[in-house]
């Protein structure tokens, strides 16, 4: 079995192993699991676990992308011990509690103004747009608000059911997400604005070309 725990790492779980341990995995003698430490340990390495060290011998040599890395360095290395050890600790199970906490206060807060969710909780909250362009217009908006949110569409996802990827952190405040909210709402209404006016300004265009044939 093969378990990417990109996203979740760190953050899910008791002991922030990840959504394995989020639905009770017990058996690891046949799982593969990869992740990053990109989100909670702060650093751009990358790593395979695995309890079998045949399969761990077979990648070295077999794994072309392994085979082209490099080792990583001190610096990269200290920083990833210093945060497994935050996680391990009672810090860490204070701050995994705390993310969840802010998911569940913004999506209450989102969902009751009408807007869709998707997904279980998690440090990520995929908040539905629909439209491509007006995602990118949402993102590009909020932005100039001061507020930084990744707009996620096709082919990433489904064609017409493009999402905003809101990423929190145990630090954020309910005042934090207060702000995301209005921001969000606000920009919301003016890219769409902007697209149904567009769309019949290239309508009349439209219109006006064919009358000419």
């Amino acid at each position: 079995m093969l378990i990417d725990s990109a996203h979740d790492f760190g953050c899910m779980g008791e002991n922030g192993r990840g959504n394995w341990e989020v639905q009770g995995l017990k058996d690891r003698s046949n799982v593969i699991l990869i992740g990053t430490g990109s989100k909670t340990l702060s650093t751009n390495i990358g790593f395979v676990g695995c309890d079998d060290p045949n399969v761990i011998e077979y990648l070295k040599y077999f794994s072309t992308a392994y085979m082209f890395t490099n080792a990583i360095n001190p610096v990269q290395a200290a920083t990833s011990l210093a945060n497994l050890r935050i996680l391990r600790s009672e810090l860490g199970k204070q701050l995994r509690k705390k993310v969840l906490q802010n998911y569940t206060y913004l999506r209450d807060k989102l969902e009751s103004k009408g807007h869709k969710i998707f997904g279980n909780p998690c440090p990520i909250l995929p908040l539905y747009v629909g439209n491509e362009v007006v995602c990118r217009l949402v993102a590009r908006i909020m932005m100039d608000q001061g507020v930084h949110v990744n707009g996620i569409e096709f082919p990433v996802v489904k064609m017409g059911q493009a999402r905003l990827r809101v990423n929190l952190m145990p630090q954020h405040t309910k005042e934090h997400l207060d702000t995301f909210v209005r921001v969000f709402e606000d920009s919301f209404k003016k890219a769409n604005e902007i697209f149904e006016r567009e769309m019949k300004v290239l309508e009349e265009k439209q219109e006006r070309t064919q009358a000419k044939l």
